[in-house]
This record gives C-alpha cells, sequence and structure tokens, in this order.
C-alpha cells in the first residue's frame, strides 16, 4: 500500500500530499528534518519524520540538531515562520503551487532555543532513578507508575487540546469502566509528548508503543498475566529513561 502524508509547516500550510519516497527526497533537500510533523491522508495520525524508516534512512546528523540557531524566537505557542518549501500548497479546497522561497528547514519551532540559552528547556521533567521507580512500583502494587507518569504529564507542555493535565491523567485511572480506555490513552499520548520534546531537543523517539499495548493487552488475558509482569516494568524502564535523557540533554543534569 502506498501510503501519503501532509507536511504541516510552520507557515501555516501543509504541503502534499506526497508519498514516502517525495518525503526523502525533500528531506536530501534539507527540506525535511527530522522533527519535521507529518501528517498520514487517510488516518490523520500525525508523525515526526524520523518516524518514518524510508525518510530516517536520508536523514542526515544535522537533521537532528537545531534548524533554527541563532534565531530569534516567539512564544512556545506560537511557531516560527519560514518561507514554504517548494510544493502543493492546500487553500480554499485546491491546491496552488508554492515558488521556492526556502531558507530554513521545516520544522516545529524550537522551543529549547532561547537567544540566551539555546538549550533551556521548556519542560519541567526532573530525572528519576529507574531502579527505584522499578522498586516502589512493586512495593505500591502498580499505583506509583501511575502517580509518576500523571504528574509528568503536568510538567510537559500542552501542544494539543486533548493532552491531559496531572489531575486528570491521575484521576481518571480511578473512574470505573473508563480507566480501561485512559489506561491506554494516557500512556499512549504520554509517548508522543515525551518524543515530541525529545525531538525539538534534537533525540531520536523512542518508540515504545508496542510494548505498552502488548503489554497491557496481556494482563487481561487469562494464563498471559505472567507476561504483562515482565513487559510493564521493561516498558516503565524504557519511559522513564526517555525522559532522563531528555532531561540530561536540556538541562545538563547527570543521573
Amino acid at each position: 500500500m502506498n501510503h501519503t502524508y501532509w507536511l504541516l509547516a510552520t507557515d501555516g500550510n501543509r504541503y502534499g500530499p506526497v508519498d514516502e519516497t517525495t518525503l526523502a527526497h525533500w528531506a536530501r533537500d534539507g527540506r525535511v528534518v527530522a522533527g519535521s510533523v507529518l501528517q498520514h491522508e487517510g488516518s490523520g495520525a500525525r508523525y515526526y519524520a524520523s518516524q518514518l524508516p524510508v525518510v530516517a534512512a536520508v536523514l542526515t546528523p544535522a537533521s537532528y540538531a537545531d534548524p533554527y540557531a541563532g534565531y530569534q524566537y516567539q512564544p512556545y505557542q506560537q511557531q516560527y515562520a519560514v518561507q514554504p518549501a517548494a510544493g502543493y500548497a492546500y487553500g480554499d479546497g485546491a491546491y496552488a503551487h508554492a515558488q521556492l522561497g526556502y531558507h530554513q528547514p521545516i520544522a516545529y519551532a524550537n522551543p529549547y532555543a532561547q537567544p540566551a540559552n539555546p538549550y533551556a528547556a521548556s519542560h519541567s521533567l526532573t530525572h528519576f532513578n529507574v531502579a527505584l521507580m522499578v522498586l516502589l512500583t512493586i512495593v505500591t502494587l502498580g499505583i506509583f507508575p501511575i502517580i509518576h507518569f500523571g504528574l509528568m504529564h503536568g510538567k510537559l507542555p500542552r501542544n494539543r487540546r486533548d493532552d491531559p493535565s496531572a489531575g486528570a491523567a491521575i484521576g481518571l485511572h480511578f473512574v470505573p469502566i473508563y480507566s480501561v480506555y485512559w489506561m491506554f490513552f494516557v500512556n499512549l499520548r504520554l509517548i508522543d509528548r515525551l518524543n515530541e520534546q525529545r525531538a525539538y531537543a534534537g533525540l531520536r523517539p523512542g518508540n515504545f508503543k508496542g510494548l505498552f499495548i502488548t503489554a497491557a493487552v496481556t494482563s487481561f488475558v487469562p494464563f498471559a498475566g505472567a507476561l504483562s509482569l515482565v513487559l510493564f516494568p521493561i516498558y516503565l524502564c524504557q519511559i522513564q529513561g526517555m525522559a532522563n535523557e531528555l532531561v540530561r540533554v536540556t538541562r545538563g543534569l547527570q543521573g
């Protein structure tokens, strides 16, 4: 199946839809970088360019660096305006060809790249010992990660309307029946939010959604619960490791 994607640019336009081969060409030309946001034409799902194997294969190390170093930035909620790349701009229900006027890679403005301190993090995450997390998870019979990861949601910038606050992330786990849906939503969204911050910081995204889904589903399957007892600690370690690396890179903390 030939998947096609829109390239969501910071000038407010979207370009395409184009297939992965074309995106790879754009990546070679520097028009697409690791943190460029793509939207699947069919499902509407959004991805970072670095999450598509065909595109990731041609990305250079520079693609993961800050593409806007040295520029003055608008507040985090605003996107830095750049001239559009050559492509097809979507507007008024018709395709209008955008002339080549490209000067900077298309990607979301990097909130870490403030003029005074290029790596001043906009999140407020802190380092937490991975082994201690596993121990507290066991001691509290699984309650600790609900609270810990819920608080983590509250320390990340809210870029979407349905990004949960810390209170919602924790509290809705305890609503009967709905909590099953919420467990999946809040964990998968946490991975997205961490990956978004990692992309801004020039780090490769972590793809642990499959691991979490497998661990969660097996916990409901008779005779497969033992497998989830193995997979969940691995998942917890991976997510906390992602957060710790982000803290080290953006805040210079060791641990």
